[in-house]
């Protein structure tokens, strides 16, 4: 079994002579002028600019990511933060710390999931005779099927940007459902997961998109909580 190699870049961001930045070579006032916040997010962790398919796409993950709802770990900790006097900063850094592998960081794992060149009805029965827990698939609200998923997977169809680890990940979907009996189907981080490696992003960014898509519902959140100027309380408080 071997995974996909990480990706070579040259420096992330040099400085020209007279002090100004460069991102990947590029002088940071030629992106002002000529690169999306897309385009810069590509360069930065893929090394390159994106077709408009992969940029729309891209797009589209962002969104999905942004919010799912205040009950949420991360945002429940960003909204309590916030409650409690604290800077928008230092909620959207509570928010950030209550992230683990059960809540937004399972993106990363499921990339090396992926990319690993192994029947998937073996890489679920190894998975599971070593009693560990397939990273990007079942859902503690969505049974059947995430609606995220869905709607991700259609707009991958219609920008024509799928590939082979989308196929993948729905193959180890239907393997882990043959062997459990049970639907366990593939969630947002399993989604994003095998997006990401369609577009040809490293293994080690996966994480940081689910990131960059949620900062702006957190920050949102803990907004909000701070102008209701209500104290949250967990119910076992005293």
């Amino acid at each position: 079994m071997k995974a996909m190699n990480e990706q070579a870049h040259e420096s992330v961001s040099s400085r020209l002579p007279n002090g100004e930045i460069t991102i990947r070579g590029t002088p940071l006032a030629t992106l002002i002028a000529t690169a999306s916040f897309l385009d810069a997010v590509f360069l930065l962790l893929r090394g390159d600019r994106p077709s408009d398919g992969e940029c729309a796409m891209l797009d589209a993950m962002l969104v999905a990511c942004c919010d799912h709802g205040a009950e949420a770990p991360s945002t429940a900790a960003a909204r309590t933060a916030a409650s409690t006097g604290n800077a928008l900063h230092s909620a959207l850094a509570a928010g950030l710390l209550a992230m683990g592998p059960k809540h937004g960081c399972a993106v990363e794992p499921a990339m090396h999931l992926f990319s690993i060149d192994e029947p998937p009805r073996a890489a679920v029965e190894r998975a599971l005779a070593a009693g560990e827990r397939l990273p990007g698939f079942g859902h503690k609200v969505y049974s059947e099927h995430d609606p995220r998923t869905v709607a991700l997977l259609a707009r991958a169809d219609a920008l024509n940007v799928r590939g082979r680890h989308v196929e993948r990940a729905l193959a180890i979907e239907e393997a882990l459902m043959a062997v459990k009996g049970k639907r366990f189907p593939l969630n947002i981080d399993g989604c994003l997961a095998a997006l990401l490696l369609d577009l040809r992003f490293p293994l080690a960014s996966g994480n940081a998109v689910f990131i960059l898509g949620r900062l702006p519902g957190l920050a949102a959140h803990a907004i909000e909580a701070a102008q209701l100027k209500t104290y949250i309380r967990s119910a076992a408080h005293v």
